[in-house]
């Protein structure tokens, strides 16, 4: 697990520097959706906007495949053409977001020529890096705490 050295934990809380979009809509789009996935009972991630440093930034290009740029990465590529209130966008940064925590995916997809189309196998449809319909797990928090909390 690669954990970032810029994310601060303490027992009720992680506190996330990440870079001000500079845009309101894209703001609440980002602190909503992550903060309200990424909590288990008491605990809580909280997004703190800053304007500079190396730190987790949302970049929107036209017609791409949501990504970030590597597990523990600091860039997350969101699809400019699909609006922010689709089910489908808020689904998608709150899994990429996953991915700056440093969480691979846990399922596999693959084209299958006979069909002419893409077949996905969910290890766990329960757990946010897993599925669609998937939140953060008790899984999810230990990683968390095995990585970020200081002794």
């Amino acid at each position: 697990f690669n954990a970032r050295r810029d994310f601060i934990w303490n027992d009720i809380s992680m506190v996330v520097p990440f870079l001000d979009p500079k845009s309101e809509e894209v703001r609440r789009f980002v602190q909503d959706n992550i903060e309200e996935e990424w909590k288990l009972g008491n605990w809580k991630l909280l997004i703190n906007f800053v304007n500079s440093g190396s730190h987790p930034r949302i970049i929107f290009q036209p017609n791409i495949t949501p990504h970030v740029n590597g597990l523990g990465g600091d860039s997350i590529y969101m699809n400019s053409t699909q609006p922010l209130t689709e089910y489908d966008a808020n689904w998608t940064i709150r899994h990429e977001f996953g991915h700056v925590l440093a969480f691979p995916d846990c399922y596999v997809e693959f084209y299958v020529e006979e069909r002419q189309s893409i077949m996905n196998y969910q290890l766990d449809v329960d757990n946010i890096m897993c599925s669609r319909k998937g939140h953060m797990k008790d899984i999810n928090y230990t990683e968390l705490m095995k990585a970020y909390k200081k002794n």
